[in-house]
Order: structure tokens, then sequence, then C-alpha cells
């Protein structure tokens, strides 16, 4: 019986499925709802076949079409037309369902062996500048291009893919998978770096999608936050930013405006320097006690000189200044200490400022 050939009656029709989608059928990657969608695909007449079809020939419901064709998507054997101009075209959607699929794989020639061939990771790897600049356009990776880097990149590449996706609340078009595909490549990301991006964008900014975390990705590359470790920090620095910010801004008065660039310049200061909001309170205070009122250049002179003498609390900061009082009142006689270390920090601040 082992040796017992057999023969496949095709009958007057023959269907075509793109050899690159075995792999994934034999490996089990691809779901029985993934077989099923491509296999009608691959027999419906070119143009043809979108999401609504798809679902009537199946017996699927749309959405669960619309999760198989998304996964054929991603590895590069579907691509989609999309009929209208929305670049973002969420699950379930009328854009969506009305969307043309083409099996990539179709129109490769059985007589042309070099068609199928992976492409290469020099080919689909486009040369990095050493500055990215916003300006710049990342490249635009084709269907087989992306087959190759997630093929390239085993599972991680795909599971990067397919998390992001559920982050984001749809099935990526061919332009967001190419851009993700491009956070990857060309900007020399890691998976979990990308997967970690989305996920804090799309929790901390409504209406989040690919095109604002691709100008976020370009924006921490050119800062040199290239790596999940500092990618970590930086998100920790941010949630500090936004909590001191905002009390910062109702002990200052300062209301809705927005601060300058130099005012974030010292609050990112104090943040690296590792004060708290106690700390900056306490110099808020210093501020207005010696010069009549808040000012950041003063409260930032202050900090530095603390954080030089290793002043890391408000009761340290006040033992310093009874300490000074009483050096001052030994060496001085009846000088008045208080207005001494006013005008010592005055100076100081005056010296750093310039003036």
């Amino acid at each position: 019986m082992q040796n017992t050939l057999f023969r496949i009656n095709y009958g007057n029709a023959v269907s075509t499925l793109p050899a690159r989608a075995f792999d994934f059928i034999i490996s089990g990657r691809a779901t029985p709802n993934d077989i099923k969608t491509l296999i009608v695909a691959c027999s419906l007449p070119p143009d043809s076949a979108n999401i609504s079809v798809l679902a009537e020939k199946t017996g699927m419901d749309p959405d669960s079409v619309i999760r198989s064709v998304g996964f054929w998507e991603n590895v590069g054997i579907v691509t989609f037309t999309v009929a209208d101009s929305e670049d973002t075209v969420k699950s379930g959607s009328d854009s969506r369902k009305k969307a043309d699929i083409t099996a990539a794989g179709l129109t490769e020639s059985r007589d042309n062996p070099a068609a199928t061939e992976p492409v290469t990771a020099s080919e689909t790897t486009a040369e990095k500048p050493g500055k990215i600049l916003l300006s710049e356009e990342m490249p635009k990776y084709s269907g087989s291009e992306i087959s190759a880097i997630i093929s390239r990149g085993g599972e991680k590449t795909s599971k990067m893919l397919e998390t992001c996706q559920q982050l984001i609340g749809h099935l990526f078009s061919p332009t967001e998978t190419s851009t993700v595909i491009g956070l990857q490549e060309w900007l020399g990301l890691d998976a979990d770096y990308i997967v970690t991006l989305f996920a804090y964008y799309v929790e901390k900014k409504p209406r989040c999608n690919v095109r604002y975390i691709e100008k976020v990705a370009v924006d921490l590359v050119n800062k040199g936050i290239t790596e999940l470790a500092s990618l970590d920090s930086y998100f920790k620095n941010l949630e500090v930013y936004d909590s001191l910010s905002g009390k910062l801004r109702t002990l200052a008065g300062i209301g809705g405006r927005t601060f300058t660039n130099k005012e974030n310049q010292y609050i990112n200061q104090w943040i690296s320097m590792g004060f708290d909001f106690d700390m900056i309170k306490a110099a808020y205070e210093q501020s207005c006690d010696n010069t009549g009122k808040f000012n950041f250049s003063y409260a930032n002179t202050v900090l530095e000189n603390w954080h030089k003498s290793g002043i890391r609390t408000p009761d340290d900061a006040e033992k310093e200044k009874n300490n000074f009082k009483a050096k001052s009142k030994a060496s001085k006689g009846s000088f008045e200490t208080d207005r001494f270390f006013s005008l010592a920090l005055k100076k100081s601040y005056d010296k750093m400022s310039g003036k």
C-alpha cells in the first residue's frame, strides 16, 4: 500500500495556491479558517475576491474572514486594493469589506523558479542615514519584501505584527504593515521595543495611529533611545514629568499656559537630578523668599547647588541653611545672616545667568 501511486482528478478546472502558502499550512501556523479563506480566494476570478464574497462562499462571518485575510496579508501572500482613500481601515468596516484581495503568489511562473525565490536581506533593508529626520520618507516595502523579512525574522516578527494590530484595534493596511516593518528594518528597532511603543501610546493617546507611532519612533531614534531599557527609562521619566509639571503648574500659578522650551529643560533637568516635587517646592519657596517671585532660573540654581552638596530632602536643605547661618553668625557676629545667605545665593544665580 505504501508504494501505491494515486492520481488527482482535476476535472475541467484547476485552482492554484501560492507556493509560499504551503509552509504555513503544513506547519500548522495557518488555522483551518485561514486555509479555507485562501482556497476560496484563489478559486475566484481575478479582482472579484472581497470580504463580503469570501464570507458568503466560506460560510464564515466577515470578522473571521478579515482575521484570516489579515494573517495572509501579514506574511505577504495576500495584498489589499482598498476602494476608498482611507489609509486605515478598521476591522468589519464597509471599506474593508469592499477591499479587493489578490493572492500575491498567483502570478508567479512555475517555469521561472527565480520568480518565487525569497528576496535577500540586503535587498529588503534600506540604508539608514546617520541622522534620521522627520521629513525623510521611510522606504515602502512590497508584499514579497515583507514576506521575506517575516520569514527571516521568524515567529518574533510575525508575533510583533499580530500584537501591534491587536493593540491598535484593527488589521493593518498594506501601508501600515510596511511602516511597522520599517520600524524594525530601517530604524533597527527590536520587536519588543516596537510592541512596547505601541502599548504605551495606544493607552496614553486617544485615536493613536501607526503614522503617529512612526513619528515618535523616528524622534526617539534621533535622541539615541534605541534600546528597550532606555525606552523604559524614557517612559518612566515621562510619567514623572506629567505628574510633576501638573503640580508645578498649580504651585506657580501658571494655569493653562504651555511651558516654554527653557522651562521644560529645567523641569527635565530636575527630574534627571532625581528631585521630587517636595524638593522643587522647597526651591520654589526660596525663590519667592529671596526674589519676591518664582523664577525658574533661580530655582534651578538652588537645586543645582543642592545636587552638588548631596542634599536630597527638604529637611536636609533646612539643616544646610541653618548650618550656614550658624557659621556666618560665628564669623560675622551680629551680621544679618538671613540676608547674607540670600545675597550669596542671588550672587550665584546672577553669575550663572550672566548678569
